[in-house]
């Protein structure tokens, strides 16, 4: 541990079951003091506290950091951590499998230090109970804020694995869906296409009773199991009953020219109303929100409230980037 400078403690925990509480710590030190490395590591400890302290397991795990997760759904927590260097664990969850077999989820973020951004890194392995083997069911790359999600939203009997991220600001959110086909975990649904951007503007993903809610401003898909295809129905229903602010209907329209946005490109707000924006068409097409100006409106869950008198404008962009099929919308804010 030497010049270790930032101490990371894990809750006491038995890990090794011998009856005597082991303290489980993470110190970072930078290789300067001892003349190693500018560039150097995490280091996890752990400490068997008896009548005499010793170290029970040390290892050099390069920024991995480390979680205490009953990752084999045998009541004991176990020590979870990584090789990956400049990366660091961010969420863990533990579900079974259709053989009773543990199921492990891991999302690990590769830090901007590194030559590309802040990155998400997602993990699926199984438990193989008789030979103590794990195995990868799968992977996935993201970037954003993480989240893991497991429920049987199939009604199968077995539970799916959501994995979700939240990009840029929390404004756009993708999904995958993974789900076990007999023995075989598959890839069931994921809300990216090889269209540019692809994701839903202020989403949100929640897990129900047998069903995944997926809510993009008024637009709500409910996904149920069919034999062994992943469908989806949209479902009308209103976010906010109480909602009493503007409406700004817009759609796909296809077109010679591609798919474009349609709908009002004019609209003046009071300060304190609120725009909502209302998908009216059911198609796939992805859209992006590029503006307004956070000075004249501020954004909030699936719209916008009229902060300051003046005016401004934002743009619906289908696809991503297709600029020639977009919707321009011009605000103008009076008192």
């Amino acid at each position: 541990m030497n010049s270790a400078e930032d101490f990371i403690a894990v809750p006491l925990e038995d890990v090794n079951g011998n009856g005597v509480p082991d303290l489980v710590f993470i110190v970072w030190s930078d290789g300067l003091g001892g003349g190693g490395d500018a560039h150097c590591c995490y280091t996890t400890h752990v400490l068997e506290l008896g009548k005499k302290l010793s170290v029970v397991w040390p290892d050099d795990v390069r920024h991995a950091g480390a979680e205490l997760v009953d990752i084999d759904g045998d009541g004991d927590e176990e020590i979870v951590t990584q090789n990956f260097e400049n990366a660091e664990m961010e969420e863990s969850e533990q579900t079974t499998g259709p053989n009773q077999q543990s199921v492990v989820i891991l999302a690990s973020r590769w830090q901007r230090w590194v030559s590309e951004p802040s990155k998400i890194h997602f993990d699926i392995f199984s438990l193989d109970r008789a030979s103590r083997v794990w195995k990868r069911l799968a992977l996935d790359d993201g970037y954003g804020d993480a989240e893991i999600l497991t429920a049987d939203i199939t009604g199968d009997g077995v539970s799916e694995i959501i994995l979700s991220q939240a990009d840029g600001s929390g404004s756009f959110l993708f999904y995958w869906v993974y789900g076990f086909i007999g023995d075989e975990l598959q890839h069931l649904k994921r809300t990216a296409f090889d269209k540019g951007f692809a994701g839903l503007f202020k989403g949100i993903v929640k897990a129900t009773e047998n069903g995944l809610l997926e809510n993009s401003g008024e637009r709500f898909t409910l996904y149920s199991w069919n034999g062994t295809t992943f469908i989806g129905t949209r479902v009308k229903e209103p976010l906010d009953p109480t909602y009493t602010g503007h409406d700004l209907h817009y759609s796909i329209q296809v077109t010679e020219q591609g798919e474009r946005v349609v709908g009002a490109s004019q609209v003046s707000l009071k300060v304190g109303e609120s725009l909502r924006l209302v998908r009216d068409d059911i198609s796939n097409t992805s859209v992006r929100i590029w503006g307004p100006a956070e000075s004249v409106l501020s954004s909030f869950e699936s719209g916008y409230k009229a902060v300051k008198i003046g005016k401004t404008g934002f743009t619906i962009i289908p696809n991503g980037y297709a600029w020639e099929l977009a919707l321009e919308i011009s605000v103008v804010v009076i008192p």
